[in-house]
């Protein structure tokens, strides 16, 4: 079964609630609270065991974590639910085998493209010229740096080298552990707005940069492009950051919060980090 995939995420925990609750009422029936949280326990070892065989990284577990243990429990109560029945056993039978064709039902389908744009927003008190020279040219981040996702390993920003000044110059934007991301100027107005495309090779990560399922330019998931927009404001400027990015999975109903969560975090970090230097009095 491929892990990440709809019935990875989504049918097996439910089939995991099914085997638990089964299992526990072959001598006596349990509780309904029973059944819909003690199969929480062994979805939860499931996951551990798949960080432990490397099957998946901290990041995407952690994504993974609320609805699996959510569908692990209402795999439980439906069972308890049709344990009255007659004919409980054949729907037994057929819930838990229900992952292996879905599975290959599913790798056949291709996987759906969607595209999704996040902005970010922050007051600085500095004017626009002092703030167009931090975000051209991002020197060494030695300034903290604060995020679950850091916590959990995704690698920190580290610097963002111009090869010079216009549309069709490029930016080395390099993060933590040989991560690097070329990005082409594609509209450039001196202190008022910065774009760029990123194009991010997989190949050229170092495989222990990131879980493969999040690899930035993988099969699931890109970014795409990226724009600096700057504002005049009462005593400072309002400095804007927005990106695309690009999630392919059979599940982006769940898997756009947490890419728009992450590129939110993303920004939202570098903007603080460009806020500090151009406040700063050197």
């Amino acid at each position: 079964m491929i892990v990440m995939s709809l019935s990875y995420v989504f049918i097996l925990p439910a089939v995991i609630g099914m085997v638990h609750v089964y299992i526990r009422t072959r001598e006596r029936l349990i509780s309904y609270t029973a059944a819909i949280f003690e199969p929480m326990l062994p979805a939860l070892l499931c996951m551990v065991l798949s960080l432990i065989v490397h099957w998946e990284g901290t990041i995407c577990l952690v994504m993974a974590f609320p609805v699996m243990l959510l569908l692990a429990g209402f795999g439980g109560l439906m069972l308890r639910l049709v344990l009255g029945s007659r004919s409980k056993h054949f729907i037994f039978a057929t819930f838990t085998l229900m992952p292996v064709p879905l599975s290959f039902a599913e790798q056949a389908v291709p996987l759906p493209a969607e595209k999704q744009i996040v902005a970010n927003e922050i007051f600085i008190r500095a004017d626009a010229s002092r703030v167009w020279k931090k975000i051209v040219r991002v020197e060494k981040i030695t300034e903290p740096q604060n995020s679950m996702f850091f916590t959990m390993g995704f690698p920190k920003p580290v610097e963002a080298l111009l090869s010079g000044d216009g549309v069709g110059q490029t930016r080395l934007a390099t993060f933590e552990r040989g991560l690097q991301f070329v990005e082409t100027v594609t509209d450039w107005r001196e202190n008022r707005r910065l774009s760029f495309t990123i194009k991010a090779d997989p190949n050229m990560t170092p495989l222990t940069t990131l879980d493969e399922h999040v690899t930035v330019g993988g099969a699931f998931f890109d970014v795409l492009s990226g724009t600096y927009e700057i504002y005049p404001a009462q005593g400072g400027v309002r400095l804007k950051l927005y990106s695309e990015h690009r999630i392919s999975t059979h599940f982006n109903f769940y898997a756009r919060l947490w890419s728009r969560y992450l590129m939110s975090e993303i920004q939202e970090n570098i903007l603080h980090v460009i806020k500090q230097r151009a406040e700063r009095t050197d």
